[in-house]
């Protein structure tokens, strides 16, 4: 387990997440899993790991709302389709824009691995 400063400055909390996450800023889209004939929003991943991903989007997203969403890996041959559940959105200071962490809730064996070795050979290059 590995421990952060708590964003609140009030000492050390213990992370959580159990897959490691790699920072990386790689094409996403996404759209509402109710609206089927939207347009995909366009985005950016901030991190991603084999459980979920924290990405930008213009607007609010409740949590539990699920989506639609398509990852674009380099070096994985085709996009990664899941279905994705929103955990939280928090506003972006000094922007209009929203950070969303999201986990996969439907993906197939063959993406979550594409994905998880996609993180770990990014984690690999960086030690």
């Amino acid at each position: 387990m590995v421990t952060e400063p708590n964003r609140a400055g009030k000492g050390m909390r213990v992370e959580q997440r159990r897959c490691p996450r790699l920072v990386c800023h790689t094409a996403l889209q996404y759209r509402d899993i109710l609206e089927p004939h939207a347009p995909y929003a366009g985005s950016l991943t901030h991190d991603l790991s084999a459980a979920g991903v924290k990405f930008q989007a213009a607007q609010w997203l409740p949590a539990q709302h699920r989506l639609l969403l398509q990852l674009h890996l380099p070096g994985v041959a085709d996009p990664i389709r899941t279905i994705v559940q929103v955990v939280w959105t928090r506003k972006q200071s000094h922007s209009d824009q929203y950070e969303v962490g999201a986990r996969f809730i439907q993906i197939t064996a063959h993406d979550r691995e594409a994905v998880a070795g996609y993180v770990e050979r990014g984690i690999n290059q960086l030690r």
